[in-house]
């Protein structure tokens, strides 16, 4: 009795060939989190207000947001967002002062000890994280029945 492998054989060629395409479908969907991720965090980051006559303009901490390229790791595909800002991380989570410390920018005395953070990329990775899962879930819909399609 003779058996036909081919069907076996094309299946097998199909399943390796979509393994290799799961890995850059997985880089899709990380580079798609990351963007929904600097978008929100870099609409929720806030913009400097500074006297005409002093020349300064704000935006700096705004456009300072980037991301990193795509990184293969052991646990999967990374993408690491940062500001290089110099004061990013004060914005972010909040710093000491001095208080009754003269600030000539602002004209006026320091009140407080503590300067409460704004939190724009921890807020935004809590927003993302509520709908992480069904962004995924989906995108990875639509590739599987581009799979079955044959695309």
């Amino acid at each position: 009795m003779a058996v036909d492998h081919k069907e076996l054989e094309a299946l097998l060629g199909s399943l390796e060939a979509a393994e290799k395409e799961m890995v850059e479908h997985e880089k899709k969907v990380a580079r798609n989190l990351a963007a929904r991720l600097l978008r929100d965090t870099v609409k929720n980051t806030p913009v400097g207000i500074y006297p005409a006559d002093t020349g300064k303009v704000g935006g700096t901490l705004r456009r300072g947001w980037q991301t990193s390229e795509t990184k293969e790791e052991s646990g999967g595909i990374t993408i690491d967002m940062f500001n290089l800002t110099e004061y990013a991380s004060y914005v972010e989570y909040g710093h000491r002062q001095e208080v009754g410390r003269y600030v000539p920018a602002l004209g006026k005395r320091l009140k407080s000890p503590w300067v409460e953070g704004r939190f724009m990329m921890t807020n935004a990775e809590r927003r993302l994280a509520v709908h992480a899962q069904a962004i995924t879930d989906s995108m990875t819909q639509v590739w599987l029945e581009g799979l079955r399609n044959g695309r």
